[in-house]
């Protein structure tokens, strides 16, 4: 075989396919790194749950398994209440996780971390204190918010945190998450290498006071849905971070005037901007009127350094009569001036409401007349490349979750 340069292989093997990744890792010895490394990250992530127990400690535990070093991302799945059979589970998980030093994921999902038995949570701290980027908290039950703060700052190295509907939790439970095994070092008692926020619930306005309160500089911030007694918390907490914050993602449409709340005039460094969940079924003048925020929010900007606006539009009938809510007149205008001169994308994602069979399909004609129907509305971006669309498919997951009712509808 002739001799090429590593670093020009694993450039060629980073674009190979599953099948084709395969193969390489057969090839030789010095090719099985990159092309393990490349063949895992596109994987899903290792969901460990105790339905999935014998398959993982086949995987993982098996004696000539060589794979642990690339696993990079791990799921804990909804083990159930704490009885005889989670109890020797959790027993073991440090035989699971030990040999893995690569996780720079972590998702505790539907888990109580709280109640986690035979130090399992130390045991998570101990291994992936050094390599933890990200760690995402699903439907989780929790006691105080104290106790998700410890969790995360037992991380030294956090660079994500990502909050999905949280339960508070009246259980009373003998673990003290404070007792977690870290050193009480004032550098290590916060996220210093915190820059990126999801919180996805009603934990925001506690997680924002807390950011604040640590002067934690974030650069990436996702909140949806803003509830009307967060509005005001989340408003200060985005001028704060004025001079830092580059990436938001923002969903608020049960607000009423939720841009007298949130004022985006003073960050001079938004490079992308994520208008999410924009539900197009109301049709009183009310509701036309709440579900143009984010023109509000639009108007208000001054720098001209967005170059990436994504709204995510929600609809719950196939018909471009529900795009009319939107006021487009309004929103070509304010992409009309100067701040927006940089724009290099304006993507629509189309979903369908949650009320609707999830696997139906969209009605044949609908997407071309709804993306003839936008191109007609911003007609600077009529013959450019800059305006893109998504129309998804059935079952995809939204880009961040709402809360639906029944009066939302006419």
């Amino acid at each position: 075989m002739p001799a090429f340069p590593q670093e020009l292989c694993e450039i060629v093997i980073s674009l190979c396919d599953q099948s084709s990744l395969a193969a390489c890792s057969l090839v030789c010895k010095n090719w099985v790194p990159s092309s393990r490394i490349e063949f895992f990250r596109n994987l899903r992530p290792l969901v460990i749950s105790p339905s999935s127990l014998p398959k993982v400690l086949m995987l993982v535990d098996n004696p000539v398994s060589t794979i642990c070093p690339y696993i990079t991302s791990l799921v804990l799945e909804d083990w159930g209440p704490l009885d005889s059979n989670s109890k020797s589970f959790y027993a073991l998980l440090p035989r699971i996780t030990g040999r893995m030093t690569a996780v720079k994921s972590l998702v505790f999902n539907g888990i109580a971390w709280e109640e986690m038995a035979d130090g399992a949570l130390n045991f998570l701290v101990f291994y992936f204190k050094n390599t933890l980027k990200t760690i995402e908290l699903r439907e989780c039950p929790y006691r105080t918010f104290d106790s998700v703060t410890d969790l995360v700052e037992s991380f030294p190295l956090l660079e994500k945190l990502s909050l999905h509907r949280l339960v508070p939790s009246s259980r009373t439970v003998p673990f003290d998450s404070r007792s977690l095994e870290r050193k009480h070092s004032p550098q290590l008692t916060t996220a210093r290498h915190l820059r990126s926020i999801h919180a996805l619930g009603s934990i925001k306005s506690e997680l924002v006071r807390w950011i604040m309160k640590n002067s934690i500089i974030i650069d990436e911030v996702s909140f949806g849905p803003i509830f009307p007694n967060e509005a005001h918390i989340v408003g200060k907490f985005l001028k704060t971070l004025k001079n830092n914050l580059k990436h938001l993602t923002l969903s608020g449409e049960s607000v009423p005037h939720i841009h007298r709340e949130i004022c985006l005039k003073h960050n001079q460094q938004l490079t992308s901007i994520h208008f999410a969940n924009l539900m197009l079924h109301r049709r009183s003048s009310e509701g036309r009127a709440s579900m143009n925020w984010f023109i509000h929010l639009l108007h208000a900007i001054r720098s001209p350094s967005v170059r990436s606006l994504k709204l995510s539009v929600c609809v719950h009938s196939q018909s471009v009569e529900t795009l009319e809510i939107i006021d487009w007149f309004a929103f070509s205008t304010c992409l009309d001036k100067p701040q927006f001169v940089c724009l290099t994308s304006v993507t629509f994602s189309f979903s369908r409401s949650r009320h609707k069979d999830e696997g139906e399909r969209w009605l044949n004609g609908y997407a071309e007349m709804a993306e003839s129907f936008v191109r007609e509305s911003l007609p600077q971006f009529r013959d450019t490349a800059i305006l893109d669309f998504d129309f998804g498919c059935p079952g995809d997951p939204p880009d961040v979750e709402t809360v639906d009712s029944d009066d939302d509808f006419p």
